[in-house]
């Protein structure tokens, strides 16, 4: 049986694509943390959504 190896190119691609998604899971955290904290600060906000 074969074994199906990805280049170069695409490993790098899927690392750039897992890096993202890691930072994009965070900063919706991040927002989620800050709606449910009990400080209202609409500002806060508006910085972590801006980041997305």
């Amino acid at each position: 049986m074969r074994k199906l190896e990805l280049s170069d190119s695409l490993m790098t691609g899927h690392a750039v694509i897992d890096a993202e998604h890691d930072k994009i899971v965070s900063l919706i955290n991040a927002c989620l943390g800050i709606i449910e904290s009990d400080e209202n600060n609409d500002e806060e906000i508006s910085d972590a959504l801006l980041q997305l």
